[in-house]
Order: C-alpha cells, then sequence, then structure tokens
C-alpha cells in the first residue's frame, strides 16, 4: 500500500486538523493508497508526528521548529516510493521545508496561501517562491482565483489540481466539561447572536466588523449579539472598542475544539468581513453546521455563494466599514432561519461536484506518478 504523507505543521494551532482530517477522508476513497497525516496532532491518539511549535516559551518554540523542520526533510529524502503532500502558507519559515520536499519524485504542494497575507510586499521572500514554483515544484493544489493569480506571477509551469476546500465531517458533540465559563455565557437567545471565529487580524477584517457593529441603528442594535473569539494576534481587537450600549462578548484565547462546537451550534451568523482571503475554513466550518453566513465581495467568498446561494449573503462593492455596516443591518432586520440551506443546496454541497472532480484527478496524478 502507497502512502501519502499529508505534512503541515500548523494543526491543532490553528484548526488545520479538520481539514488534514477530511483531506484523508478523500484519499481513502482511492484504491492502493493510504493517508498519513504528519503534524502536530495524530488521528489515532499516538503521539503526534510533529512539535506544536506554536506553545510555550520562544526558546521551545525555536527549538520545536527546527525539530519538525528536520522530520519533515528527513521524511522527504526517504519514501521514495510514497508521496508527500505539504500544506503551505507563503511563510519564510517554509522554504526549507518546501525545498526539501520539492525534491520528492512525488511531491504535491497543497497552497492555502501562496505568500502570507501579512507579507504581500515582502519582495525577498516573494522572489524565492517564485524560484521554486517555477523550478523545483512539479505539482500544486490550488484552492482559489487568487491562488492562480500568484502562480502566473510565479511562472508555474506545472501540475494544477483544483478544490475549492473539503467538507468537514468530525463528530459534533461536544463535552461540556471541557467548555469554559467565559464561553457558556456569550449566547443570547432572544437576539440574533452575530459570531466571528478564528484568528483575529487585520486582513480579515475584524476591525471592519466591529466598527460596523457600533454603527448599526438602535432597531438593530436592540436584535443583536456580537461574539468575537479567537487569538487576537496582531492586537487589532484592542484598538477598538465596542459601544455600552450594545451587547458584545470577546473572548481573546484560543478556544478548544469543545468550546468550537459548542460556539457554531449556537451561532445564528457566522460574520466574515474579510479583506483578502484564498480559501477559509471558517465558511466551511459554517456549512458543515448549517450557519448562514455574511461575508466581503472577495473572489472565494462570491463564487462560493453563487454556487449555494441559500447559504447566505454577500455585501456587494467596496469592503468598507460604511458598506458592511449596512449589510449587517439588513441581513439582522429580515433574519429567518428557514431561508438558509434548502435542502438543494445542501444536497449538491454534500456532493460537491469539484470535490468528487479532485478525487479523480489526484488519483490519476498519482497512478502516472508511480
Amino acid at each position: 500500500m502507497r502512502k501519502v504523507y499529508l505534512i503541515d505543521y500548523i494543526g491543532v494551532h490553528c484548526g488545520m486538523h479538520y481539514y488534514l482530517e477530511a483531506f484523508a477522508n478523500r484519499i481513502r476513497e482511492i484504491d492502493g493508497v493510504e493517508p498519513c497525516i504528519i503534524s502536530n496532532f495524530s488521528e489515532s491518539g499516538d503521539k503526534p508526528a510533529l512539535l506544536n511549535q506554536y506553545n510555550g516559551s520562544t526558546f521551545k518554540k525555536v527549538v520545536s521548529l527546527l525539530r519538525n523542520m528536520s522530520r519533515i526533510r528527513k521524511l522527504a529524502r526517504g519514501n521514495k516510493d510514497d508521496v508527500m503532500v505539504f500544506l503551505t502558507y507563503g511563510n519564510a519559515i517554509e522554504i526549507p521545508m518546501l525545498k526539501a520536499v520539492a525534491k520528492h519524485p512525488c511531491h504535491i504542494i497543497d497552497v492555502h496561501e501562496a505568500i502570507a497575507q501579512d507579507v504581500d510586499g515582502n519582495l525577498r521572500l516573494k522572489n524565492t517562491l517564485k524560484s521554486l514554483y517555477s523550478s523545483e515544484i512539479g505539482c500544486i493544489i490550488s484552492h482559489s482565483e487568487r491562488t492562480d493569480i500568484f502562480m502566473n506571477e510565479y511562472g508555474y509551469q506545472g501540475k494544477v489540481l483544483k478544490v475549492p476546500h473539503f467538507r468537514y465531517e468530525f463528530a459534533k458533540n461536544e463535552n461540556e466539561s471541557n467548555i469554559g465559563d467565559d464561553i457558556r455565557v456569550i449566547f443570547n437567545r432572544d437576539k440574533v447572536n452575530l459570531l466571528f471565529f478564528g484568528n483575529l487580524n487585520v486582513n480579515k477584517g475584524v476591525d471592519i466588523l466591529m466598527e460596523a457593529y457600533n454603527r448599526l441603528p438602535a432597531d438593530v442594535v436592540a436584535k443583536a449579539n456580537l461574539i468575537i473569539a479567537g487569538k487576537d494576534f496582531d492586537g487589532v481587537c484592542r484598538q477598538h472598542q465596542i459601544k455600552d450600549d450594545r451587547e458584545a462578548h470577546l473572548i481573546f484565547r484560543h478556544v478548544n475544539d469543545d468550546e468550537l462546537i459548542h460556539i457554531y451550534k449556537n451561532a445564528d451568523v457566522i460574520c466574515q468581513p474579510y479583506r483578502k482571503t484564498s480559501q477559509s475554513g471558517i465558511l466551511e466550518m459554517a456549512f458543515y453546521f448549517k450557519k448562514p453566513v455574511l461575508t466581503t465581495d472577495v473572489p472565494y467568498f462570491r463564487k462560493t455563494l453563487e454556487e449555494f446561494p441559500s447559504f447566505g449573503e454577500v455585501v456587494s462593492g467596496e469592503i468598507t466599514v460604511e458598506n458592511y455596516a449596512a449589510g449587517l443591518a439588513d441581513f439582522i432586520r429580515n433574519f429567518d432561519r428557514n431561508r438558509y440551506f434548502t435542502t438543494p443546496d445542501y444536497d449538491r454541497y454534500t456532493h460537491r461536484e469539484a470535490v468528487c472532480s479532485f478525487v479523480t484527478a489526484i488519483a490519476e496524478y498519482l497512478h502516472h506518478q508511480k
């Protein structure tokens, strides 16, 4: 049995374990191959293959990163008959790992970001990635038009396997004992519960949401409860204050898996005021829990909601506080759970043609790479 190694150094740090498990299930549909997750968590409960390089002191983080790099390089140097799939986010720390995986005779680079969103202006990193993609990388997975644009800019000429995202499949039953007291009190069943979940930074527009919420008129404020949950890496949330006359709950910490399930089950609307994105696990999480989304007019969001129109709404036009506030007010005024996730749309989503086509394409690619 040929192994397909799914290599990801982020894992549980940013919820990528859900993606990896969904990806592994798609690989299991292919005859003759078996997925093996190389990350900081383990499906089987055994010791993870990689360390969590985001936990602990600075010294511990550096040591964990170096050990992860060494583990990935060793893996790529061996197992020549197997397949290496490396998840990349366009960060500088990935370059040694990316180069090592690219030397493997059968490698696939799963491009979640062609360059890290907060360093789009880093010319040195862009040039390094351009050199890699144009000369050393033979196959990529692209999730969006944004990635395709970068690949064209980089002069990439290799194989492209396309898939928007994988549908999550984990259990939705939370362990109540693992839910913090601060999480238990954040929902108001008499109001529309708006949720922003994930890493809190400028690219994801959490500041747009906070300022838009401050601009809602009194009749809308009376119906709304805002929840923001995640790590405030950039300190962006602490630069903005929610007005005292409106209900809001801010959770600035890591949210564990049981808390995530609890939050998504009780939220009414998932807000995604992003300035840019290549794909979104938050969007897929909303769909998995059948929670409508209110997004900005980012190509990835628009294309997805054009395919599944009952899954939410796009705030058209320029990505501004004013536009998002107007869209949010309309959404809350007209909110009706029965409008969303129609049976035809959800059936098509469950059997998403793009995912089926991807499984066929990657199976053919692996067959020819033997």
